[in-house]
């Protein structure tokens, strides 16, 4: 119903802000049109204009109060400086910036404690085996700085369950030589356009592979013990894919599923739009389904990782559907054991490939 937001519920921060100006914008021209009531013919345009024009009004006065109170908590808890360092501990290795970066923030008054916690439990995920790293200065100063003790357990126990022990796959691409050469590459030619959005999730990458057929079987085996499932077609990728993840789902997962699923529509060769025989010619897009028990934000994560999330009633899932970030992504995936399982199915082929693993982005 409302068509701003559909056409906005993805873009970042600055991109949602010019669009809201481009809104006001409109409204302004279309109100001073309205104004002009010099005849009978101009009385009788305005008022069969005049619901519209009053839904108009309230739709801006909507979005406006809304991004007015974004902009207000940004300032406030200077996210646009915490975001940017977030998005450095997520995509780039520079330990010597980060340790200052970061103790700048966490000294910093004017910074929220909890945004405080999330930039220390980053760096831990990142740089836990460099050497001399500055992660138990950071617990000090977190403490200096008011943060509690069961909270400051989030390092410990983050260790725990999603640290580099912990995980499977290579979260950082700096295990496979030939992907962190790729991603530097990436990163020097096409250079940043938006520091805020350098992040992309690891499912991301998953699914990408997924579509080129080269998924590794030794994470993502197939499942071949029931006699009901024909033999896997492992030579051709799926076509409808199914990614269930128990411990949640993330907003930032579900904006780059849905944007995956308009490229691949939209790539050379597929058969979206194409009506009848041409479309069993064509070359089908993939395209993914999005789900989860729950959806995640870096609160509710970090509650789930000290053990303190709230008992989810069978029915209280979230369905993000590939058609459902936040600035500042904070510690974004995992779960009450952080486990993710996740699982893709091919509907023609009846081929299923199920993986479960621990993973944090």
């Amino acid at each position: 119903q409302d068509a701003f937001y559909a056409q906005n519920m993805f873009l970042n921060f600055g991109e949602l802000g010019a669009n809201v100006k481009a809104l006001v914008d409109e409204y302004q021209t279309k109100t001073h049109s309205t104004r002009k009531v010099d005849s009978i013919a101009d009385m009788q345009a305005f008022v069969e204009n005049y619901p519209e024009f009053r839904k108009l009004s309230g739709n801006v006065s909507k979005h406006v109060t809304l991004m007015s109170e974004l902009s207000r908590v940004v300032d406030a808890r200077q996210l646009m400086t915490v975001s940017e360092v977030e998005q450095e501990l997520a995509c780039s290795h520079n330990h010597a910036e980060a340790m200052q970066q970061v103790e700048e923030l966490v000294r910093n008054p004017a910074v929220d404690a909890a945004d405080k916690m999330r930039l220390v439990l980053l760096y831990a995920l990142r740089y836990e085996r460099q050497e001399g790293n500055a992660l138990h200065r950071f617990v000090d100063l977190l403490q200096a700085n008011g943060v509690g003790s069961e909270k400051l357990r989030l390092v410990p126990e983050l260790l725990k369950q999603c640290g580099a022990s912990a995980r499977q796959g290579d979260l950082y691409q700096t295990k496979d030589v030939f992907a962190s050469a790729k991603k530097a590459i990436k990163r020097g030619v096409k250079g940043v356009e938006n520091v805020y959005t350098q992040h992309q999730p690891f499912l991301l990458h998953t699914l990408e592979n997924l579509a080129k057929n080269k998924l590794s079987e030794a994470h993502y085996p197939y499942v071949t013990s029931y006699s009901q499932l024909p033999a896997p077609n492992r030579a051709k990728a799926p076509q409808d894919v199914i990614v269930f993840l128990f411990g949640g789902a993330t907003y930032e997962e579900a904006r780059f599923v849905a944007q995956f699923n308009e490229q691949r529509r939209h790539q050379p060769g597929s058969s979206a739009g194409v009506a009848g025989k041409a479309a069993n010619a064509a070359q089908l897009p993939m395209n993914v389904l999005l789900g989860g028990t729950s959806i995640l934000d870096s609160r509710t994560f970090l509650d789930d990782v000290l053990g303190k999330g709230i008992p989810r009633q069978r029915g209280q899932g979230g369905h993000a559907g590939g058609d459902l970030e936040r600035p500042g992504s904070g510690v974004h995936n995992g779960g009450s054991s952080s486990k993710r399982f996740s699982g893709s199915l091919s509907p023609g082929s009846s081929e299923l490939k199920v993986t479960t693993s621990t993973k944090t982005s």
